[in-house]
């Protein structure tokens, strides 16, 4: 270790990784940062924190393999390094011996932090243990393969993206050997939780001790020692001085067999994904070697013919696999497709191979061809053309040799980026997946990581070395030179893109539950819209890639960069998106932004200028849209709405709790308390069914039932003497959250349940005046729920009352039922209407709620289980989105205070109901445009009450009100006279003055005592099925009986007779029993 050789190379590694390691670090530490911010109910924080301490340091380790000895060709290092006199095995410990080091240091390093932010706590063992299993192995795949392709390669860049797609390729033949070999050795099948722990890891850490070896041998035997050759300088003399058509042909040898090596593995590979092998046993069929003779010929042909046009045999090789396990699976699906249209019952493979080897011929004959040819031209194969002509070539000539010079120098990266996709995107569509969506939203990633990527390599190949001084000590201009490296690379990325999103389509449309398939295009704009997205990011990833490779020289760390930019983009697209603000003027600045700044950075890379003020412009095209256009949304979005009153006064509203109000809450908890036996709202309402207790008679009430009302008498006696206050509070308006309701809610409707109770038992015993006495209690109950409470408890008080309106109606039609019995109880219900919660209360409640206390209010938001987390995250970080959504609930409360002040006052006066039916039959005003417009772009105001159910739930609260009191005079008309009354108008002068009307057309409710001569179906306010005959009472609101479509009966839940019925869509009905 004092060797101070091995220090220097050390000291050089340390230089050249210390950016991408700190890199690392801090996208790590920014993720855990992240993860932390979010609420803890919708991201499990251990798994995560832990994940992100390992993950990143393994894709670093990617990055450092793939940078140890290519990043030397790159900078043009590795003959000082042989100068040096340093040997072999030092240089290669010396690296790999830091790539481990910095590696486990940044992995202790994250650990530490994400124990920091943990609390000190770590994740469960399994967890924990899945978790290295995962990131820890994959860590040693990464820098085995990095380091493999980095002695083949010359760029970084290159070797690390063969390392990343070699690795997974391994874990793939890992996980396939480990379940032949298991099956092999116990005939048995692996299960699938044991194949992580017994061989899968061991399967892959085989192969990671494989890669090194070969990883060893190359750098000393190959790439270090090249002295070591010199006892075959003969032979090296003879192959220097061959033609470049002889060594072409020399290499196809290799190239061919090589290729036929690799094929049988990635169409193993492939086939594993396909048919996987505990399925069809061990043992495989002996198709599976006639495909394997095949795809050996295949990559003989294909070898042959790369080794005969590019000049490597490494990469003859394995374009040759690739090509040919591209043309295995095209040959398969034209032959499906066009000879096998009936359907095929077998391997599509094993069916295609007629016609595989018939391309095969075809190839080799090409082969022979070009082989004979380039034979014949030999002679003049080194004879350039020499011009005589002397002028100065003009600006479009000039032009037109620099695309054509890059199109020379980048077609083998667009090769190798287009090979990689396209094995990508045969893994994609051999892969399963219950949603339809995954291939689409595969490509879709994949499609803007390729343009990221590819982006990257726009100014690479001039960033090594500096060979741009090459175009400026030629006079050429530089930003001539920048047009012509995006005339090259812009078309290849967005077709490349465009290629690999349109696989992803064609993949999505073969499944079953294709959503493609079943679009209509003149309704369903998502394709185009997703279309759209693809292209834009596909934009975006090649605008941020370039930038990063003009400003970062290293190849690699210029990716990761280009990468973490299109992320960045991509997210602020989705959001804005989200948020439907125009993407032309929020999204599209940035791709002008981004080459707008390369454009400005040409003459000063050009010239290798890094003085402040060249590097000022560069930074003033890229910090003033980043400042601005974030500046201008946020202003545009909050004001967009205008700053206006909420229509009332909150500091008059958010008056303190009276000790009166305050005492009747109190009474109600301490009966709460008193209760025997009190069951959750699961019991009583059947998981969120219609609550059916004390539906029917005593006589039907179970034997726990009845003993429960006789155990909970004291209990009865004081939530009576409760109701007989005139006022309370459950909450006070002046705290954040849902008040004492949402937790005593279960309770509260315990003693809901025992006031209907006694009820039917009073009914049962005869004594009508205090079984009518518990329904008004009950109703008394409902009106101090909802009295100065919000939104929530206003609804719970309209379903208690809804259950009384469900149950009253048999008090009125117990056979000692008499007339001044049932005028009282009308009488006392309008008194009792008159006092209840006005909805216009809770929308103050709500306004009051919402527009102060935020810090408390994050808590309760987070605690919701109706809030989605982006909500979350937009309430909590973005906010311009919360003064947006306050000014917004300013705004519609102002609009709607007034609004539902004159829909009360139109229906005391009995005028009909400006109203609409709306998509769901329930019925709205005629909002304005505008605000309209604002809600829809506004997606925090959808935590609040919506307008588009507010009058709805109003108008239907007054008509169940009404109906409640024509039904309860009915049942006693028919108690009294033995039927019921021909016509409504029967019931004046005997139970009404005048006969409620209905609210929403402003005329008498439907009534018919004979029903419908046909079934007729109500769906609202629940689906009821009103049979021939049966009587019948409801608000239309339209004026008259209108019957809508006919319905088959099988689609009417409890009723198969006959064919059809007849439907009320936007009818209220009110059965009569």
């Amino acid at each position: 270790m004092n060797d101070p050789v091995v220090w220097r190379l050390l000291w050089k590694e340390y230089r050249v990784q210390r950016g991408f390691w700190l890199s690392m670090a801090v996208i790590a530490l920014a993720g855990q940062l992240f993860v932390l911010a979010m609420p803890g109910r919708y991201v499990e924080h251990l798994p995560w924190l832990f994940g992100l301490a390992l993950g990143c340091p393994a894709f670093y380790a990617l990055g450092c393999g793939a940078t140890l000895f290519a990043a030397e060709r790159e900078e043009g290092t590795l003959e000082r390094l042989r100068v040096m006199g340093a040997p072999a095995r030092k240089v290669l410990a010396s690296k790999l011996g830091f790539g481990l080091a910095s590696t486990i240091g940044l992995l202790v390093l994250l650990w530490l932090v994400a124990f920091g932010l943990a609390g000190a706590h770590v994740p469960e063992l399994e967890t924990h243990a899945r978790v290295w299993e995962l990131w820890g192995v994959a860590g040693l795949e990464f820098l085995a393969w990095g380091l493999f392709f980095s002695l083949l390669t010359k760029r970084p860049f290159h070797a690390a993206c063969l390392g990343a797609f070699a690795a997974l390729a391994g874990a793939y033949v890992a996980s396939w050997i480990a379940d032949a070999g298991y099956e092999f050795c116990t005939r048995r099948p692996l299960a699938p939780d044991t194949s992580a722990s017994i061989v899968f890891v061991p399967a892959r850490c085989l192969i990671v001790l494989l890669v090194v070896a070969i990883d060893n041998w190359i750098a000393l035997h190959w790439l270090m020692d090249q002295p070591s050759f010199r006892g075959h300088s003969g032979a090296l003399t003879r192959l220097g001085r061959m033609t470049d058509l002889q060594r072409r042909l020399l290499s196809a040898v290799p190239s061919s067999f090589v290729g036929a090596a690799l094929f049988p593995v990635l169409f193993v590979f492939v086939g594993a994904l396909m048919h996987p092998f505990p399925e069809r046993g061990w043992l495989l069929r002996v198709e599976f070697w006639e495909l394997a003779g095949v795809a050996g010929l295949d990559a003989v042909a294909w070898g042959t013919l790369l080794a005969l046009v590019t000049r490597s045999t490494l990469r003859a090789s394995c374009l040759a696999a690739l090509v040919a396990l591209v043309s295995c699976q095209f040959v398969s699906l034209v032959h499906v497709l066009l000879i096998h249209t009936g359907g095929l019952a077998g391997d599509p493979w094993v069916a295609a191979m007629p016609a595989r080897l018939v391309l095969a011929g075809v190839v080799l004959a090409i082969d022979i061809v070009l082989a004979v040819r380039w034979q014949r031209q030999l002679g003049t194969a080194g004879i350039e053309p020499v011009t005589t002509r002397s002028e100065q070539p003009s600006w479009s000539r000039q032009f037109g040799r620099l695309v054509w010079q890059e199109l020379c120098q980048a077609r083998r990266a667009i090769a190798l980026f287009c090979g990689l996709a396209a094995v990508c995107l045969l893994v994609c569509g051999n892969a399963t997946s219950q949603s339809p969506w995954f291939p689409l939203a595969v490509s879709g990633v994949a499609a803007a990581l390729l343009s990221s990527l590819m982006g990257s390599f726009v100014f690479l190949a001039e960033q090594e070395g500096q060979h741009f001084r090459f175009f400026a000590d030629r006079g050429l201009a530089a930003r001539q030179v920048w047009l012509g490296k995006h005339a090259v690379w812009l078309p290849a990325t967005l077709l490349a893109a465009g290629v690999v999103y349109l696989a992803g389509w064609f993949f999505e449309g073969l499944n079953a539950g294709s959503v493609i398939r079943t679009a209509d295009p003149s309704t369903d704009w998502w394709p185009a819209a997703v279309v759209a997205f693809v292209c834009l990011f596909s934009l975006l990833g090649y605008c941020a890639g370039q930038l990063a490779s003009m400003l970062i020289a290293r190849g690699l760390l210029a990716g990761l960069t280009g990468v973490i930019i299109t992320s960045v983009l991509a997210a602020w697209s989705v959001l804005m998106a989200w948020l439907r603000v125009d993407l032309f003027w929020t999204v599209g600045p940035w791709v002008v932004v981004l080459l707008l700044a390369t454009w400005m950075r040409a003459p000063d890379w050009f010239l290798d200028r890094r003085s402040w003020r060249a590097w000022l412009r560069t930074g003033l095209v890229l910090a003033v849209p980043t400042i601005a256009l974030p500046v201008a949304v946020a202003a545009y979005r909050v004001f967009e709405i205008p700053a206006v009153e909420p229509g009332f006064s909150p500091e008059e509203f958010m008056r303190p709790v009276t000790p009166e109000e305050r005492e009747t809450a109190k009474m109600y908890l301490r009966a709460m308390d008193l209760l025997h036996g009190a069951m959750s709202l699961n019991q009583l309402f059947g998981g969120g069914a219609e609550a059916n207790f004390a539906l029917n008679g005593w006589e039907h009430a179970t034997r726990e039932e009845r003993e429960w009302v006789v155990a909970n008498r004291e209990s009865l006696e004081l939530t009576l003497a409760a109701t007989q206050r005139p006022h309370c509070a459950f909450s006070d308006p002046r705290t954040t959250g849902e008040g004492e309701v949402a937790t005593v809610l279960p309770k509260i409707y315990n003693l809901v349940y025992l006031l209907l109770l006694d009820a039917r038992r009073l009914e049962d015993e005869a004594q009508l005046d205090a079984a009518l006495d518990r329904y008004l209690s009950t109703l008394r109950l409902a009106n101090h729920l909802g009295e100065r409470g919000d939104w929530t408890e206003y609804t719970h008080g309209e379903d208690v009352e809804r259950l009384v309106c469900e149950r009253m109606p048999r008090w009125a039609a117990h056979p000692d039922q008499t007339r001044d019995q049932v005028r009282t109880a009308i009488r006392q219900l309008e008194r009792l209407a008159r006092n209840m919660p006005r909805a216009i209360d809770s929308m103050k409640a709500e306004y009051v709620l919402h527009s102060r206390l935020w810090s408390e209010l994050l808590e309760v938001l987070g605690s919701r289980e109706s809030v989605v987390s982006l909500d979350f995250l937009l309430w909590r970080f973005l906010w311009p989105e919360r003064i947006r959504a306050t000014r917004l609930l300013a705004v519609v409360t102002a609009w709607g205070i007034p609004q539902a002040d004159g829909l009360l006052a139109r229906m005391d006066r009995g005028e009909s109901l400006p109203l609409r039916v709306g998509r769901r039959g329930e019925m709205t005003l005629d909002e304005d445009f505008q605000t309209a417009e604002w809600v829809r772009t506004t997606p925090l105001f959808r935590l609040w009450w919506h307008e588009s159910t507010l009058f709805d739930d109003m108008v239907y609260a007054v008509t169940r009100r009404r109906a409640l009191r024509l039904v309860l005079a009915l049942n006693g008309f028919r108690v009294e006279h033995g039927e019921l009354p021909e016509k409504l108008a029967d019931l004046r002068g005997a139970y009404f003055d005048i006969l409620p009307l209905d609210p929403r057309s402003g005329k008498q409710f439907g009534y018919r005592r004979d029903g419908f001569s046909m079934p007729v179906l109500f769906e609202r306010p629940y689906q009821y099925l009103n049979k021939p005959g049966q009587p019948i009472l409801w608000s239309d609101g339209r004026g008259g009986v209108e019957l809508f479509r006919n319905v088959l009966a099988a689609q009417v839940p409890g009723f198969v007779e006959g064919n059809r019925v007849n439907m009320l869509e936007s009818a209220w009905s009110f059965p009569l029993q």
